[in-house]
This record gives C-alpha cells, sequence and structure tokens, in this order.
C-alpha cells in the first residue's frame, strides 16, 4: 500500500512539474531580441544556400514576431522570419522569395502583412488587390446572386519594408466567410485559388527581380507564410 502511494506521488509530482513547465513555455514574456552575432550564427546553421553577407535591418513586427532581412552570400537579397515560440526566439523561415504575406494570428486575418526585399534600392509602388467574382446560383427555384468586388490599396516599396493589410479587407472577409459558412480562416491563401475571392498584387515584374527560389522551413515554430501572386488587373475588368 505504501509502495503504490509511493508511486501514485512520484506521478502527481511529474504531472505538476510537466504542467508548470508547459505554463511557463507558453505565458513567459518575450525577451529582449537577439544580437546580430546570435541572428546570424542561427541563420547560418541549417542550409549552405543561406549564408549572411549582411543584416540589412531588424524590423519588430509586434512583440512576438521580427522580420530581418539580408544580403546573402552570394549579393542577393533574402528575408527571414523570426517568432517567440515556447520561451525563446526561434528562426521560422529563411528565403529568397521577395515577397510574402504574413499572418501573424493563424485565425485573425487581420494580423496579415505584406514584407519585401527587392534586389532595386529605388522607390516603386506595388498594387494589392482584393476581388470576389460574380456568382449566380440556382437550387430549388431559389436564386443567390453574389455581386462583383474589386479593392486595391497602393503600397508605396523602398528596398526593403513591411506594410499592414487595409482594416477593410478583413472585415469584408469576415463578412464573406460568415455568409458562407466558412469558419476556418487558415485556409485562405495569397497562392491558393479560392473561388469566393482572391487578394493578389499587381507590379513592375523589373521592380521584383527574381533573388532566387531557395528556401528553408526550420520547423522550429508555426506561422502563415504565403507567396504573393500577380494578377493582371485587365483579366477582371
Amino acid at each position: 500500500m505504501r509502495k503504490n502511494n509511493y508511486l501514485i506521488g512520484i506521478v502527481v509530482v511529474i504531472v505538476v512539474a510537466v504542467a508548470i513547465v508547459l505554463l511557463w513555455q507558453n505565458f513567459k514574456q518575450p525577451t529582449s531580441f537577439l544580437s546580430e552575432e546570435a541572428m546570424v550564427e542561427e541563420m547560418n546553421s541549417y542550409t549552405s544556400s543561406f549564408n549572411v553577407k549582411e543584416i540589412q535591418d531588424v524590423v519588430q513586427v509586434d512583440e512576438h514576431h521580427y522580420f530581418v532581412p539580408f544580403v546573402n552570400h552570394d549579393g542577393t537579397k533574402a528575408m527571414s522570419f523570426w517568432k517567440w515560440d515556447k520561451a525563446k526566439w526561434n528562426l521560422v523561415l529563411l528565403t529568397a522569395d521577395t515577397k510574402k504575406r504574413w499572418q501573424l494570428d493563424e485565425k485573425d486575418f487581420s494580423s496579415s502583412f505584406i514584407v519585401w526585399n527587392r534586389s532595386f534600392a529605388e522607390d516603386s509602388t506595388m498594387t494589392l488587390l482584393f476581388y470576389r467574382e460574380r456568382n449566380a446560383l440556382t437550387s430549388d427555384y431559389n436564386h443567390f446572386f453574389t455581386p462583383q468586388v474589386l479593392l486595391t490599396e497602393e503600397i508605396a516599396l523602398s528596398e526593403y519594408g513591411i506594410a499592414k493589410l487595409p482594416e477593410q479587407w478583413s472585415k469584408i472577409i469576415a463578412e464573406i466567410d460568415k455568409s458562407a459558412g466558412v469558419t476556418n480562416n487558415s485556409m485562405f491563401s495569397f497562392f491558393d485559388y479560392n473561388p469566393n475571392y482572391l487578394i493578389a498584387a499587381v507590379y513592375n515584374f523589373d521592380d521584383f527581380s527574381t533573388n532566387g527560389t531557395d528556401s528553408y522551413w526550420t520547423g522550429n515554430a508555426d506561422t502563415t507564410l504565403d507567396f504573393i501572386m500577380y494578377y493582371d488587373l485587365e483579366m477582371i475588368q
């Protein structure tokens, strides 16, 4: 009997200890971000495709996320994305893509940002677009019609940067999802085709000449990062 009580006590202690560790990991507030030396060491430790030549900037997106554009070993521009998770700063993605949509909260589209790092330093612009196609359905003599919606937002482009998506778009998408009975917003992607709406961009290809195609997901933390596709406005209008 004493032995059983002893074993039960050990199990309880272990369970409590694990619970404390998990709570600490989930609720510990972010510490100061990494030094440049620590960042570079981490970024260079995963793949030979990425070896930092120069850190261009360290941009705090919010308390738990940082965007770090950099120059790769071959002189091309690249981007790194960082997230505070499990009580430490984690490198999430290294990529040579020139632009991405970063959704900080997978359940909240309004937490989306556009991030970029271009080969050219000259200022330029990019037009983001929100498009819902016109649609008509008939079922059991009931007729359903959804009007076309086209919204645009011009973003001023420096060499690298970050810009928040318009709040109005998030409200419209929430209404579309609500009317369609959609509850899982994490499925929406700049890259994937959605029959109800599309979010893409119009830009000068010369402003976004390729930096390469390499990308490396570390698996250290989860986040939503999507490719931004080009869409010709003439196809809509």
